[in-house]
């Protein structure tokens, strides 16, 4: 099963001001923005610094996402590098902005992803890409143009 590591905090904080909000609900609405994006039949991990708050809910609650923290004195960025040799080589993507960490990883063995293109398209579980809604159709003035419109090309 492929694997997703993500440097959570340098991904979390990079769409957020630190104090925005609530740390514990940043770190949530970002896990939920992680799941929602996770290809079907990909393990994911997210790697924070420091100790997890007590509100951090069960990682186990969503199959196929794990949440790891990095204690001191480790940081996350040793974390991640150590989940990356622990793996295959080649089996780990890291999904971070942090070029020195990209870096690390890369001679570790992993490849590095682009965290733009993994939460650009939220996946089904069945990896299909989800379907546009159906546009809403036009009403007053903009239906009464396409009716023009079409009226005047039966015309022709």
């Amino acid at each position: 099963m492929p694997r997703v590591v993500i440097d959570g905090y340098n991904l979390l904080f990079r769409d957020h001001e630190p104090g925005a909000a609530p740390l514990d609900q940043l770190r949530a609405d970002f896990l939920r923005r992680v799941d929602a994006a996770r290809p079907a039949g990909t393990e994911v991990v997210v790697v924070f610094d420091g100790r997890p708050g007590p509100a951090v809910r069960d990682p186990g609650a969503a199959p196929g996402l794990s949440v790891r923290f990095a204690a001191s004195p480790r940081s996350a960025d040793d974390l991640i590098v150590r989940l990356v040799r622990s793996s295959a080589r080649g089996s780990t993507t890291v999904l971070t902005r942090d070029r020195e960490l990209g870096r690390r990883v890369k001679a570790a063995g992993a490849g590095l992803g682009d965290p733009d293109a993994f939460f650009r398209r939220p996946k089904h579980r069945s990896g299909r890409p989800r379907r546009a809604e159906k546009p809403r159709p036009p009403e007053g003035a903009e239906l009464d143009e396409w009716e023009r419109l079409f009226r005047k090309n039966e015309d022709d």
